[in-house]
């Protein structure tokens, strides 16, 4: 893959690392590329600036937001893994 087409931050090495491995067992690259921009939503960590000034903000603690938010960041994106895993087991991603 190209360098302009890699993501930023922590996909990065993963993607250089294990795109071209892909790439040559023959899945679509167009099918990497919508792993990568669904998998990259998954980022909701108890150390996340986004969860921190949601939480200081809204006056919740961290055990009182912390289902609710992984339930509303990660559910979603597992669910599209799943979609897309499956079209391209059937060759239609």
């Amino acid at each position: 893959m190209a360098p302009a087409c890699l993501p930023a931050s922590s996909l990065a090495t993963p993607v250089q690392t294990f795109a071209p491995t892909y790439v040559n067992i023959g899945l679509n690259p167009v099918t990497i590329h919508r792993a990568i921009a669904i998998s990259g939503g998954t980022s909701l960590l108890p150390h996340n600036g986004f969860l921190a000034v949601f939480n200081g903000l809204a006056g919740f603690k961290l055990k009182d937001s912390f289902v609710r938010g992984f339930i509303s960041f990660h559910v979603p994106h597992y669910i599209g893994m799943v979609i897309l895993v499956t079209m391209a087991s059937f060759g239609l991603a």
